[in-house]
């Protein structure tokens, strides 16, 4: 799979239009999910299981990179575009 890059580096790190301008709540869900599958944003604090945050930050960042890289959406950018939407809507199929 290709993942469209579109993400301008912002201080060093990637960050993408569409996750920005999404709603606040799904961020959270964002990060849960990344927690519940195995790609922990932080194992302590925020952004850890049960504390997730609305923040993507590094840590968000890293682990949607390491979650991409096993599901084989390249390139892995951390870039919450259309084929991870649709790799995650589809349950991982």
């Amino acid at each position: 799979m290709r993942e469209a890059q579109q993400s301008p580096v912002c201080s060093g790190q990637p960050w993408s239009q569409p996750f920005e301008i999404e709603l606040v709540a799904v961020r959270g869900r964002r990060e849960s999910f990344l927690n519940r599958d195995g790609f922990l944003v932080s194992r302590t604090g925020p952004g850890s299981p049960g504390n997730e945050t609305t923040r993507f930050g590094a840590k968000t960042w890293a682990a949607l990179v390491r979650f991409q890289k096993s599901a084989g959406i390249a390139p892995a950018s951390g870039y919450f575009g259309p084929l991870t939407r649709s790799y995650i809507g589809k349950g991982g199929k």
